[in-house]
């Protein structure tokens, strides 16, 4: 992806998932200007799912994120 506000310079993402069984997805990504690298990984069972993700920036350091998600349903 290549994003330009007029403001700013250019910005260059790119990112890939991987789901090697239907309950697991792998998450990896890269930033450049600003330098910033990403790994995540996904689980999904039934109506739950959780995710986690770490982000290193060049100048800001390591951050981590996670998430837990239900989803409702009418069936």
């Amino acid at each position: 992806e290549l994003e330009k506000d007029i403001a700013y310079s250019p910005l260059f993402k790119m990112g890939l998932s991987y789901t090697p069984q239907e309950k697991f997805t792998f998450r990896t990504g890269y930033n450049l200007n600003p330098n910033a690298a990403f790994f995540g990984i996904g689980f999904l069972h039934k109506s739950f799912q959780i995710n986690y993700a770490f982000e290193y920036k060049m100048e800001m350091g390591m951050s981590n994120q996670a998430s837990l998600a239900y989803t409702f349903s009418n069936e």
